[in-house]
């Protein structure tokens, strides 16, 4: 788990952005932009609903301990809109 000193506060405005992942960017715009605040990017894909592909990314940032959860941003994409939803709870602080 990132310490509350290390964890990066993204701002977040409700349909238009989380941190630098808006909604209906592709799965390489939303690679690049989590690489570039230095997150490690992986995407796997889950399977189609009707003619429509779907993708998971995971980003997380690098680190050592074992412990750590598997990711730190969990976002879903369709191939045909882009990123449709993401969940970033060790990035964002609730107030």
């Amino acid at each position: 788990m990132i310490t509350e000193g290390d964890r990066a506060l993204w701002d977040h405005v409700p349909f238009e952005r989380a941190g630098p992942l808006c909604p209906g960017m592709s799965r390489e715009a939303a690679g690049t932009a989590m690489r570039e605040a230095d997150f490690v990017a992986g995407f796997e894909s889950i399977g189609r609903r009707g003619p429509h592909r779907r993708q998971r990314g995971t980003f997380r940032r690098p680190r050592r301990d074992i412990w750590a959860p598997r990711y730190d941003v969990l976002a879903y994409f369709v191939d045909t809109i882009g990123l449709t939803s993401s969940s970033a709870p060790a990035v964002v602080r609730r107030r």
